[in-house]
């Protein structure tokens, strides 16, 4: 029996990944997706079969509609001052994304998010620890998309290393991105740097995650573009994977 990612129960029904207000929002022919391993994916519907529907008309349901009075907008390219609130649901918005985006390839890989980060979503909107969140403008033609990689971070001459999971979205003109480190016992007191591929990165990201308690405006000053090197939404996407992959 397939188990409901966020609350546990039987699973099995038939859920977007994209939630169908964004659907409708945006027209796209095909979505384009990146998972892994599993490149240049493109399929007429994302679905996932590891949420519950108890979970995705309740909590998810009212999420998806406090969070598109916000999203709307930016999506359709308008500017918007953001309060710390508002800061905080596009992140937890985001993060749920990100894992029912995972769950999709989940038979062929574990989750890297956990269950009880999972749960700590579902219950009180509570984002995984050492979680940042950027957003960004788009420019190209409107259009949906995700890509997700996964990496590990390590000291020089140390042999542990920390899992992190980076989950781009594209939503029309609004370009969001969640990493998340998972950090190993002998670091869950240090700070963990992640170095990425050198690019425009401050001009064309805000951190909506960590909040400072302060009005975040979006957009940015520079905006991502199809077909313009550095600013394409993929160099975004790809932008820690900067060592050397290791065949397992």
């Amino acid at each position: 029996m397939r188990k409901c990612i966020f609350c546990g129960g039987r699973s099995g029904s038939r859920e977007h990944v994209f939630p169908a207000w964004i659907l409708q929002k945006v027209k796209s022919a095909k979505f384009a997706c990146f998972i892994g391993h599993h490149k240049n994916l493109s399929f007429d519907e994302w679905i996932t079969k590891m949420v519950c529907h108890g979970c995705n008309t309740g909590w998810m349901g009212r999420m998806e509609t406090a969070i598109c009075r916000t999203l709307g907008p930016m999506i359709d390219d308008h500017s918007i001052l953001l309060d710390a609130p508002q800061q905080w649901a596009i992140a937890a918005w985001s993060v749920k994304t990100a894992m029912t985006m995972h769950s999709t390839i989940h038979s062929a890989r574990p989750m890297f998010y956990t269950p009880e980060e999972h749960r700590a979503l579902m219950v009180s909107s509570s984002i995984p620890s050492r979680t940042t969140v950027f957003l960004g403008r788009y420019l190209g033609s409107p259009n949906l998309g995700g890509v997700a990689v996964d990496f590990t971070v390590r000291e020089i001459d140390r042999v542990s290393e920390c899992p992190v999971r980076a989950s781009t979205f594209l939503f029309g003109h609004l370009v969001v991105q969640v990493v998340t480190v998972h950090a190993t016992p002998e670091y869950s007191d240090r700070t963990i740097l992640i170095g990425c591929t050198q690019g425009p990165w401050d001009d064309s990201l805000v951190v909506c995650w960590p909040t400072k308690g302060r009005k975040l405006y979006w957009p940015p000053a520079l905006a991502f573009h199809e077909g313009i090197e550095k600013i394409e939404f993929l160099v975004l996407a790809d932008r820690y994977m900067i060592g050397r992959e290791v065949p397992l």
